[in-house]
């Protein structure tokens, strides 16, 4: 699929705040409003797009953030297939992806403790035993950034933070409901998210705007589908020498534009962070890059592609 620069431009409005409106993406693409509509409906039809998604901060509802890279072993592909639909049924992953390196599939899911944490990953592995961990960790935190890439714009913004230590805040049992609305339809209109909680528009609005400011809610997102426009995300760790120097090498790589993520893990990497590029010789460019300016002080690096993302749903279970 080949797309112009209004739909890059239509794209990155999107992914800056994907519950803009049509007006107001309008004039940020320099198209007419119906234009504008008409885009966003074919990039859903023609599966450039599969939804829109809230940046939702899980720690503010007391919750732990776990990473788990999985092998396969002995696997048919009847097999895989049924380890991927437990997983995209298991309500506290939000995060499922399929991996091309030293890895086959890898998640990310919600705990309110290690316990908790520890029975999930036990009734897992009793269900299916051509499954075998490679690593896990617990996520300090987690960025995001805008996809700046899209339209050569140079990153500004600073980046939303959605995991950090948990703190168990009582949202309410009616904010938890307009989360669940938003958590996976990001662009649902606000009266129907009034017929479904049965309040005012006024009052939806308001609580939006409060779960906003309190940094429950971070962000809208569109989910897009790279293959479609031949793009590929790869992530990479970098062990570094001189853990003096981390900070100043995360302030450079993370201003570039073709980076998305950034995380740190406990039990990971000195510095992880996630790249989409066009191709293979675009990602090795800006690896070449970052080598250029820190290569005596990277003693190592990795870096695996996500083939295919199966699930993006940063609203946990709350019990």
């Amino acid at each position: 699929m080949i797309i112009d620069a209004y739909d890059r431009k239509i794209l990155f409005a999107l992914d800056k705040n994907a519950r803009e409106s049509y007006v107001q993406l309008a004039k940020k693409s320099g198209l007419s409003k119906d234009a504008v509509k008409y885009r966003i409906n074919n990039y859903l039809k023609n599966g450039l797009l599969s939804g829109f998604y809230s940046l939702i901060d899980s720690s503010k509802l007391g919750f732990y953030s776990f990473r788990i890279y999985f092998l396969f072993k002995n696997t048919t592909i009847e097999n895989e297939k049924k380890i991927i639909e437990y997983l995209m049924k298991e309500k506290n992953v939000f995060y499922l992806f399929r991996a091309e390196g030293e890895f086959d599939i890898g998640i990310g899911y919600f705990a309110k403790s290690l316990e908790r944490f520890n029975e999930f990953i036990t009734k897992f592995k009793e269900q299916f035993s051509q499954i075998q961990i490679y690593k896990q960790g617990i996520f300090i935190y987690l960025q995001h950034f805008d996809r700046n890439y899209l339209t050569n714009k140079k990153r500004l913004q600073k980046p939303k933070r959605i995991i950090q230590e948990p703190k168990d805040n009582k949202i309410g049992k009616t904010n938890l409901e307009i989360l669940k609305l938003i958590s996976t339809n990001a662009r649902i209109q606000i009266i129907d998210i009034c017929k479904k909680v049965s309040l005012t528009s006024k009052a939806v609005l308001f609580r939006l705007r409060d779960l906003e400011n309190k940094g429950v809610i971070l962000g809208y997102k569109p989910k897009l589908n790279l293959e479609k426009i031949h793009y590929s995300m790869y992530k990479v760790d970098l062990l570094i020498d001189n853990k003096k120097l981390t900070e100043r090498i995360r302030s450079y790589v993370l201003q570039l534009p073709n980076i998305i993520h950034s995380q740190e893990v406990f039990g990971g990497s000195d510095l992880e962070f996630d790249v989409e590029c066009k191709d293979y010789t675009e990602f090795i460019q800006i690896m070449n890059e970052i080598k250029k300016h820190f290569g005596n002080e990277i003693k190592k690096s990795f870096h695996f592609r996500t083939t295919k993302i199966y699930k993006t749903n940063f609203l946990p279970e709350v019990d």
